[in-house]
């Protein structure tokens, strides 16, 4: 088991796998090539993923009531929440941060549903897979990358997402720095595992970085160091895949639901 000793390092590593269009030969009637076709994405991702993207456990997402956000690694602009006075909706929910807590009572809005901590040491217990051929769609354009994470269901002695014991006692060496190895490609049977893109986060200045290079997807577990205001992320790129503390409020997530309205953690 390896240490992440800083999880902002993730945003030095390739740059965005984007799906494009090859266009078709400007050739005369000889011309015999043929346009290529255009990736389509899997049926089961084919949705924009938008609208997904919050501070720790806040009512609205991260760009509510705002128009023409980005969706483009590298855009930003300004109408991002920047306090709770200004944006009580958008802003991260400070309320449960004077103590440890691993359960869902933690969390009360867009976090309430996201597994806890102690569910997330289980995924990482499992084979856990970063395909880079699976195409999903963000802001109308199409991306890969993302991690096959196996299914809850399908790891034994797991329990289920709202409360379990430890996988592991992370709290002997470091319990937010780890991380695990993954495979490449695609499980052989993707029915006992669920798929999670890399979505990417908003930076502090309201830019959208790492779209197909990383995913951060909060918990609903705040975090042992309360004085900065923490709360645990389960993050993961094509190096590695691992559990760590954020500080919610600089950090802007995956949480909520699917846009099908599903769970993200299965």
């Amino acid at each position: 088991m390896k240490k992440n000793t800083l999880f902002p390092r993730l945003l030095l590593l390739c740059g965005v796998v984007a799906m494009s269009l090859t266009l078709a030969s400007c050739g005369g009637d000889d011309d015999k090539d043929e346009p290529d076709t255009p990736a389509k994405p899997d049926a089961a991702f084919a949705f924009n993923f938008e609208n997904t993207y919050y501070m720790w456990d806040a009512k609205q997402w991260y760009w509510y009531g705002v128009d023409n956000y980005p969706t483009e690694n590298g855009v930003k602009m300004d109408n991002y929440p920047t306090s709770a006075t200004s944006d009580p909706d958008r802003w991260c929910n400070t309320a449960e941060l004077s103590r440890r807590i691993d359960s869902y009572s933690a969390a009360s809005y867009s976090a309430k549903y996201m597994p806890c901590y102690n569910a997330l040491t289980w995924y990482l217990s499992g084979d856990v897979y970063w395909d880079d051929t699976t195409v999903w769609t963000l802001g109308g354009k199409q991306y890969t990358g993302g991690v096959w994470l196996k299914k809850l269901s399908k790891i034994p002695g797991a329990g289920n997402s709202t409360s379990c014991a430890k996988a592991y006692d992370w709290n002997t060496d470091e319990p937010y720095k780890s991380e695990k190895d993954m495979l490449k490609g695609k499980p052989t049977d993707t029915s006992d595992y669920f798929f999670l893109p890399a979505l990417g986060r908003y930076s502090t200045s309201g830019e959208l970085v790492g779209v197909g290079e990383f995913g951060c997807f909060w918990s609903s577990s705040t975090g042992d160091y309360h004085y900065w205001e923490t709360a645990d992320e389960f993050y993961f790129s094509e190096k590695s895949i691992g559990i760590d503390n954020s500080i919610l409020r600089y950090n802007c997530c995956v949480a909520g639901s699917r846009p099908d309205h599903t769970s993200w953690f299965q």
